[in-house]
């Protein structure tokens, strides 16, 4: 009930207008029994036409007011709850898109997905015709007294009815959560093997691992549909056992109602009377305790709900300078991994001046695309700064420094958009003539052009589906067009064939003679014979930091001589 409270508290002017409908509308429920009464009472007993006729247009308009009222009400209910929805749906959506990434990362795929998905369950059970019938649910009470003001006898029948059947609906609540809990878990998990088969298709055939997900799926399916078999069960008796129970309350007020005509204590009307009333009263009860099990859902869908919203998200506000030159400062660094016994490097120290070339060497799992998170604002450093232009990342706003990068991830992804929306998110500015050029640039202008539509082809499968090297070519296009003054490559020649890799080159040459700060993660012998200076990951924990040149032209010399298919130049030793 504290979600229910906390939706009508939001939005007062219309939780006073609902109650005001909701006290008019009940008050006018008591119509139809009063007008039994009556009839049974004056008409029945005198025959005059002209008192049935006033009676049955009073009970009319009545009947048409209470329905107007509830009209109202319904409209009144879902713009109370409606807003709630709408922006608890666009804040976790929010949260999935600005959480800052390592503490997204720590929550499993499928629970982000439950977190995002029970928000529909939490939408449904406060839906406007659920909120309404919460709120007739004190007006038992009403109908209640009317019935005690006819006979209290009759009353204390109804009112151990309704007590009964309370007691079942939230008994009902509490026997619910474990199932439902385990339930949500389990989705979790067939979400978790639905991803895997849509994302890992290929590896799923090619090696075999069909058979072991079948068996994982029908273990977990199992589970899941006798877990719905049981909550099925369980509101079934409980919709059967309110009905028995109402069934019974009519008895027992016809029966002992009978009792007391014929001892003359109360009439005909009054007791048809105090029955309809009862079935009114019984009414919101019973709605309450079948909606047992989506209040439940919707409690525990809030827990998880809640656990998005309380991940970190990255600052929307901070410095932004005026200018950045592409200096770089990592100032005693250090990372390691949730979880890990030991850092992945630790003690870093190096001054990266405007128009340097760094390359990070190390095997695979040494730190470089880590690194380059860090540099990118994607992650955190356990200890140390990251300055640009000697100011503290930490203090910058980070959608401001991502439009100072060029850069290209190891395993590049895209939104399901249009290529030019993809080109256009970090720079919105630019125009088609300026993505045409990057296109170029980056030797995905043949890739783009083949297609039906050009730059608005839509990307699919958030670009999966692409061949890797076309893929990487589009990534090198979305990198430069943010036109940033540090260049953050990780990786950019793996998995390209010759003409790719010279692309690659060429564009590093470019953005080298542009003055770009670069910095890139590499295997590739002629980009590490590129760089200025290396910093070897594979030192552990203080990374290695060795200076080849100081030279930029053999830079540019080694990388054109890559992009030629020549011999590389050997590096003049740093004086």
């Amino acid at each position: 009930m504290g979600e229910l409270l906390a939706r009508l508290r939001r939005r007062p002017a219309q939780t006073t207008l609902m109650l005001i409908a909701s006290v008019l509308a009940n008050i006018l429920g008591l119509a139809s029994s009063l007008y039994v009464i009556q009839v049974l009472n004056r008409y029945v007993s005198h025959g005059v036409d002209a008192t049935l006729l006033t009676l049955t247009v009073g009970v009319g308009l009545a009947i048409l007011f209470e329905l107007g009222f509830r009209w109202s009400r319904m409209r009144l209910a879902a713009a109370v709850s409606g807003e709630p929805d709408h922006r608890a749906g666009i804040g976790a959506f929010g949260i999935l898109t600005t959480a800052k990434l390592g503490a997204l990362e720590r929550m499993s795929s499928g629970d982000r997905r439950e977190a995002i998905s029970g928000l529909e369950q939490v939408e449904s059970a406060y839906s406007a015709p659920n909120l309404t019938a919460m709120m007739d649910l004190p007006f038992a009470l009403l109908y209640l007294g009317a019935i005690f003001l006819f006979s209290p006898p009759l009353a204390l029948i109804v009112l151990i009815a309704l007590c009964v059947v309370m007691v079942l609906g939230l008994v009902n609540q509490i026997a619910l959560r474990p199932m439902t809990r385990k339930l949500t878990e389990h989705q979790a998990v067939g979400h978790g093997l639905i991803g895997t088969t849509t994302s890992t298709a290929e590896s799923v055939r090619a090696f075999g691992a069909g058979d072991r997900l079948i068996t994982d799926w029908a273990k977990n399916l199992s589970v899941v549909q006798g877990l719905r078999r049981r909550l099925a069960r369980r509101q079934g008796g409980l919709q059967s056992l309110t009905q028995s129970i109402q069934g019974i309350m009519s008895a027992g007020v016809i029966a002992f109602g009978a009792t007391l005509v014929v001892i003359g204590e109360l009439d005909v009307g009054m007791m048809i009377g105090a029955n309809l009333l009862a079935a009114r009263a019984m009414q919101p009860v019973t709605r309450f305790a079948q909606l047992s099990e989506g209040l439940v859902k919707s409690r525990q869908a809030m827990e998880r709900a809640k656990s998005l919203a309380e991940l970190p998200v990255e600052p929307g506000e901070g410095a932004a300078l005026r200018t950045y030159s592409g200096k770089l400062e990592l100032r005693d660094l250090a990372y390691t991994a949730p979880g890990a016994p030991a850092p992945l490097f630790e003690d870093l120290n190096v001054v990266l001046e405007a128009g340097s070339v760094v390359a990070l060497i190390g095997r695979n799992g040494a730190g470089k695309t880590t690194m380059a998170r860090l540099i990118a604002g994607l992650v955190e450093p356990s200890r140390g700064q990251i300055l640009a232009d000697d100011v503290d990342l930490r203090q910058i706003v980070p959608a401001w420094w991502r439009r100072q990068i060029v850069y290209l991830p190891q395993e590049p992804t895209f939104i399901n958009a249009t290529i030019r929306a993809n080109l256009k998110l970090l720079n919105p500015d630019l125009t088609d003539e300026a993505l045409e050029a990057i296109l170029e640039r980056s030797g995905a202008a043949r890739f783009v052009h083949e297609t039906e539509k050009g730059l608005d082809t839509m990307v699919v499968n958030n670009g999966l589906s692409m061949a890797r090297g076309e893929r990487r070519r589009l990534a090198v296009a979305r990198a430069l067009a943010s036109g940033g003054r540090l260049v953050l490559f990780d990786e950019p020649t793996e998995g390209m064939d010759e003409e790719g890799v010279r692309q690659i080159y060429e564009t590093l040459v470019q953005l080298a003679r542009a003055g770009r700060t670069i910095i890139v993660s590499s295997h590739d012998p002629q980009i590490i014979r590129g760089a200025q200076m290396l910093i070897d990951l594979d030192a552990k924990p203080k990374p290695e930091i060795r200076m080849l040149s100081k030279d930029a032209g053999a830079t540019s010399q080694n990388w054109n001589a890559g992009a030629r298919g020549g011999p590389p130049v050997k590096p003049k030793a740093a004086e």
